[in-house]
């Protein structure tokens, strides 16, 4: 739950791999989830396949991925948070508050928005 990480930065992404800005946008996910690695972020991204496992753990080979990858094929984690276009991004701050909600793919690794998210890690 998410509430299990309170204390850190968190990205909920919701992805699917049937949508290709979805597919461009995770191994920009990777890299910033690597050039955060020992800080207080975790990215978790909630995959919609309604194929579940056997689509995505594919991808997640092919792709080299490393973050957390879990699993909403009913859609209820993204109808929780509103979601109904991917991807669809929420940054959440130490507190457990929505800072950021970002609708469609970003280039995450852009200066401003590492700069957002360093300056909600360095937030105490």
């Amino acid at each position: 739950s998410l509430s299990s990480l309170r204390g850190k930065v968190v990205l909920v992404h919701f992805w699917a791999t049937w949508c290709p800005p979805c597919v461009e946008e995770m191994p920009v996910l990777e890299q910033l989830y690597r050039s955060l690695a020992g800080q207080d972020v975790e990215i978790l991204a909630v995959s919609v396949d309604e194929g579940g496992h056997g689509v995505v753990d594919p991808f997640i080979q092919r792709n080299k991925l490393t973050f957390p990858i879990l699993f909403s094929p009913d859609r209820s984690a993204a109808a929780s948070y509103g979601t109904f276009k991917f991807p669809e991004t929420y940054v959440v701050d130490r507190e457990g508050i929505v800072r950021l909600k970002a609708i469609g793919p970003q280039d995450w690794m852009h200066p401003e928005n590492v700069r957002v998210i360093r300056e909600l890690v360095s937030a105490k």
